[in-house]
């Protein structure tokens, strides 16, 4: 009885530890991208009033983009780790299973799209 107790002691405290990273890596991730995407924005409002390359006002919109789904997908990702959550809560394990992977995918993709729009930025910034 006393070491089954100490299992379960120690299944929740390893869950605890999973929740709580999977957080933090949500949270920098839609942070990241979040104040990519607000200092971007004040970037582009300058060269907007000074210039008139196209080139240079698209590539800077198309790495706005990445940063704003980057945080969409951070969002979304929020959601679904509530969804995964509750369906482990109604024992629906298969269901909570691919939900979590689903979340994790989603996380992934915004650091993904942070890479990619800090690419697209910085090569405005060279040029």
């Amino acid at each position: 009885m006393m070491e089954w107790n100490a299992i379960n002691l120690w299944d929740m405290e390893m869950f605890k530890s999973v929740i709580s990273a999977g957080q933090a890596a949500l949270k920098s991730a839609i942070l990241i991208n979040g104040g990519a995407a607000i200092a971007l924005l004040a970037f582009i409002g300058s060269v907007f009033t000074t210039t008139e390359n196209r080139d240079v006002i698209s590539m800077l919109a198309l790495a706005m983009y990445c940063f704003v789904g980057g945080v969409l997908s951070g969002a979304v990702a929020s959601g679904v780790v509530y969804l995964t959550q509750f369906a482990y809560a109604r024992k629906k394990h298969l269901l909570g299973h691919i939900l979590n992977g689903c979340s994790w995918s989603l996380v992934i993709s915004c650091y993904i799209l942070f890479v990619i729009g800090s690419i697209l930025a910085f090569k405005v910034f060279c040029a």
